[in-house]
């Protein structure tokens, strides 16, 4: 990867996407309507391809879903939508950009939103919406983006629809469904996930917690389980402040406007409700294993059939002035400055790294014969000293070089991050990005679902 040729990573290969969308369930006229999809204002009469992430500047691997998902639908007759999930704890207000190049690299935090960020455990989704802060050269036309959807009903939408025309502006591409994981709340699907918790919410959370053991590398947190309650994959919410935890014993007291699905089960609703396709990142892609071994496992689970998924993702750094392979290895440059005040050789004195030796071995001879060393040691001292004073400089020069090793650790860091959000890239290097999804997924190569028998 170089700064301006991302590496894009489309799993499976995009020949499987396009099958899963061209096979995509299509209902006749005659067939009843999808009434999840009609209740959050998505079409009916084509294949759903979904994605989705947090209220956040995105960095480049977020970047590649919304592409990939807006391009297949673009090229195979489906619709997009993007999910934003509200109830997550994150921090809409504020961003972190580069600032300066190669030595004098640094980090730059520029502030999104007027007002402080959420308080702890408090999501973006139970906060209303805020007036954009002064707008920033590293994010063009955000500002006025936010300014546009200031009416939203949360600051997780309006950042989250902010985000998603900025990028679709920049690209050309059209818009998008946005909807939230609060959204969820008006399908039938939600209605049916609450009466199989109620009626067995034991057996729910020992399945959940099986599935999170059963996939470490996801990192999902196991559910509490007392003996006369379990902690359900719900959050209770109310405006402004923190989420809570839900546990059996409280279904029934909760208003159920106060409800939210967890992650799993927003994924699990998405994908069995209303996606035909759903593409993740790839910490998405553990956790929906996870998903998915917990229905299996859970004897009374909806009897849901999940849409299959995909994996878009990026890496992508910008242009900071320097080349981190290029840049020392602070660990070896600072051994080096060490160990050269006491080995002649490493500044190139390879007769003083011949006397030293013959000292040495001196040493372990009168040690061996039981005589006196100590003569021995501080002539080997005054050696040293001598050879400090007689390549000063040199070794100056190895501190110096270690100093800066150091010192350029953190911008090799900044030089690294795949995590700068994506307005700050090159603009050829978010053109490669475009292209290289556009191409896999090119209209031309991608079949069409033109007969009822091609759907099927």
């Amino acid at each position: 990867m170089t700064a301006d040729r991302p590496t894009i990573t489309l799993r499976p290969d995009p020949v499987q996407w396009r099958g899963l969308v061209a096979k995509a369930r299509i209902p006749s006229p005659q067939a009843p309507p999808r009434d999840d999809r009609r209740a959050l204002g998505l079409p009916t009469d084509r294949p759903i391809v979904m994605s989705g992430h947090q209220p956040t500047r995105w960095h480049a691997g977020i970047l590649a879903k919304l592409l990939a998902a807006c391009e297949l639908a673009r090229s195979a007759n489906a619709h997009a939508a993007w999910i934003v999930p509200d109830m997550d704890e994150v921090d809409p207000t504020t961003t972190r950009v580069p600032q300066g190049r190669a030595e004098q690299a640094r980090v730059r935090f520029v502030r999104l939103l007027t007002g402080d960020p959420p308080g702890p455990g408090v999501p973006a989704g139970v906060l209303a919406p805020r007036d954009p802060a002064p707008p920033d050269p590293d994010m063009p036309g955000f500002a006025d983006a936010l300014a546009a959807f200031r009416h939203e009903p949360s600051m997780a939408m309006q950042v989250g629809r902010a985000v998603v025309r900025t990028a679709c502006e920049r690209f050309g591409l059209p818009e998008p469904t946005v909807l939230s994981a609060s959204d969820l709340r008006r399908t039938g699907a939600w209605a049916e996930l609450l009466r199989a918790l109620a009626d067995d919410p034991r057996a729910c959370v020992e399945a959940y917690n099986n599935a999170a053991r059963a996939h470490p590398d996801a990192e999902v947190r196991a559910l509490g389980i007392e003996t006369s309650r379990v902690e359900l994959p719900l959050w209770r919410v109310r405006p402004d402040l923190p989420r809570l935890a839900v546990f059996s014993d409280q279904l029934g007291a909760i208003p159920p406007d106060q409800l939210r699905p967890r992650a799993l089960a927003m994924s699990a609703i998405v994908r069995a409700a209303l996606a035909d396709l759903f593409i993740h990142g790839l910490g998405g892609e553990r956790y929906d294993r996870v998903t998915e071994a917990w229905l299996t496992g859970w004897p009374h689970a909806p009897a849901w059939t999940l849409a299959p998924t995909a994996v878009a993702t990026a890496d992508a750094r910008p242009d900071l002035g320097l080349d981190p392979g290029d840049l020392p290895d602070p660990a070896r440059a600072r051994w080096l400055a060490h160990h050269a005040r006491h080995d002649p050789a490493l500044v190139g004195d390879e007769t003083a790294a011949r006397t030293k030796a013959d000292i040495v071995d001196l040493i372990r001879t009168l040690k061996f014969e039981g005589e006196d060393p100590a003569p021995a040691f501080a002539q080997l001292q005054t050696f040293l000293g001598e050879h400090r004073e007689r390549h000063a400089r040199r070794l100056a020069e190895l501190d110096a070089a270690a100093d800066r090793a150091e010192r350029l650790q953190s911008v090799r860091d900044l030089a690294l991050d795949r995590t700068w959000p994506w307005p700050v890239l090159e603009k050829k290097t978010l053109d490669s990005l475009h292209q290289q999804i556009r191409d896999a997924l090119a209209p031309a190569t991608i079949p069409r679902c033109t007969e009822r028998s091609a759907c099927s």
